[in-house]
């Protein structure tokens, strides 16, 4: 968990207008059509993957705000007045979600953020060392993957509270669950045995209230903001990751 004063290298943003949400889509195509094939690129010939929950959804962009591009992208999904959610159609959970209740789904993290980050090495002057000249990784920085699962689940965590959504639903794997263990303190409760979606996977609870009060002192405000609000901002993003996808 980050110190409370520590500025996260990552925003976070809820995208709520058309320009982000095609972003949002966008990244979802690069991570799921080209890089992990979950998806079959033909299926989006709009290069935009989506599917029929995304109008039940609440759609998140994560930027890195050092070099202003976009590395991850997820969804927390409302239930629908009939369907329920999404999870329901695939597990067989132990108790029947209530109505307050989304599902965090469609988590996209781009190739480049699941590498570890390489620290420079620093000459006796303090100064970093020049690319080929005393560069070399020394010893590995934290997982880039970590710093952005924290900015994401504190940023869905503070939207959460914000409309009254009061536990979250996933269906993930092993290995995921350990990765959000570490980056932000909050209990992923087992609600259903493991069922086969593209491998074997697990239906997990989180109390939301409960997730935000284990972060202690740490403070939710501004954990994130809206699209909207960052027009200009988002604009040159967008044309950083058409030409990563392209």
């Amino acid at each position: 968990m980050l110190p409370a004063h520590h500025r996260s290298p990552y925003e976070v943003l809820v995208a709520d207008e058309p320009r982000s949400r095609r972003i949002h889509h966008r990244l979802r195509y690069r991570v799921f059509c080209l890089e992990t094939g979950y998806e079959d690129p033909r299926a989006f010939p709009d290069g935009e993957e989506r599917d029929g929950w995304d109008a039940q959804a609440a759609h998140f962009l994560v930027r890195s705000r050092e070099q202003g591009c976009w590395v991850a992208a997820a969804r927390l999904v409302l239930p629908h007045p009939e369907r329920g959610l999404p999870i329901t159609a695939v597990a067989r959970l132990d108790h029947a979600p209530h109505a307050a209740s989304a599902e965090i789904s469609r988590l996209s993290l781009v190739g480049q953020a699941r590498q570890r980050i390489h620290r420079p090495v620093t000459g006796r002057s303090g100064h970093r060392a020049a690319a080929g000249e005393g560069f070399r990784p020394r010893r590995r920085g934290p997982w880039r993957t970590g710093a952005i699962l924290h900015a994401l689940l504190r940023a869905g965590l503070a939207y959460s509270l914000d409309h009254g959504i009061g536990a979250w639903y996933l269906l993930t794997t092993r290995s995921l669950v350990r990765l959000v263990e570490r980056a932000l303190p909050v209990r992923l409760e087992p609600v259903g045995p493991a069922c086969w979606h593209r491998g074997e996977r697990i239906p997990y609870r989180v109390d939301v209230a409960e997730a935000a009060l284990s972060l202690g002192r740490e403070p939710l405000a501004g954990a994130y903001a809206l699209a909207s609000q960052r027009l200009g901002e988002t604009q040159r993003a967008e044309g950083l990751l058409l030409r990563e996808v392209g």
